[in-house]
């Protein structure tokens, strides 16, 4: 028995030395950012952080949640806008850093998983180059519609005309330039194109939903500061 409670003494040892150099090898080989919040500013769909980072001070807004002066996140890719107004605030930010999500603890594989920024592929001093991630689905198009392989395909044929695509919404960023953006899949594309970003100004739209988006097909559309894209569709009506 006491042989036993000695082993057990031991593995319980072993177990807790391993969890703390995973937690410190985490620590040391993410490569995002780890922040400390100074001020928690709550809008209607975006809380906004001011945010400390080796002695550099700046705003970040990350999707509506309760967030705590003094608490540390870590968060990889973001979306930099200058002179950024916020409706819900009145308030006009100089810079803010749009962020997908934040977590706690460092993201686990972080630099072989970076995390979206709301406007898909970017990078600057605050984000790397965001990697969107095909799901495993099969969407079935409508009368009139074409596929996302097929834009992606041929999309010299379809700049500036008006396109049917019906897919699957896989991120949801609302209120950015007063526009919501929405990525949308439907199972078809290559390994490199198969995630269409969609901008709208409609709001009853949510992640998971298959819906239908009607938009005007932009090639090599450029919103500055480095956030381009190579095929858009904007100003969709969608419907589920």
């Amino acid at each position: 028995m006491k042989n036993l409670f000695s082993l057990i003494i031991a593995l319980v040892i072993v177990f807790g030395f391993a969890c703390s150099n995973k937690t410190t090898n985490s620590e040391e080989t993410y490569q995002g950012h780890k922040v400390e919040v100074m001020e928690v500013v709550y809008a209607n769909s975006y809380t906004y952080l001011s945010v400390t980072e080796n002695k550099e001070e700046f705003w970040i807004a990350i999707p509506k949640m309760v967030a705590n002066v003094g608490a540390t996140y870590y968060y990889d890719g973001a979306l930099e806008m200058k002179n950024f107004e916020s409706k819900d605030l009145n308030r006009v930010f100089e810079t803010v850093y749009f962020v997908e999500k934040v977590s706690e603890q460092p993201p686990l594989a972080a630099a072989d998983a970076p995390i979206a920024s709301p406007h898909g592929d970017s990078s600057h001093s605050h984000g790397k180059k965001n990697v969107a991630i095909k799901k495993e689905i099969k969407v079935e198009g409508v009368e009139g519609s074409i596929s996302i392989g097929e834009l992606f395909g041929n999309k010299e044929n379809y700049d500036a005309k008006d396109v049917i695509i019906r897919g699957e919404i896989v991120k949801v960023n609302l209120g950015i330039m007063n526009k919501n953006w929405v990525h949308i899949q439907d199972g078809t594309g290559t390994a490199d194109d198969f995630d269409l970003t969609v901008t709208t100004i409609q709001e009853n739209i949510a992640l998971g939903d298959i819906v239908t988006c009607k938009g005007v097909i932009t090639l090599n559309k450029d919103f500055g500061a480095g956030y381009t894209y190579n095929v858009i569709m904007e100003d969709a009506i969608i419907k589920k």
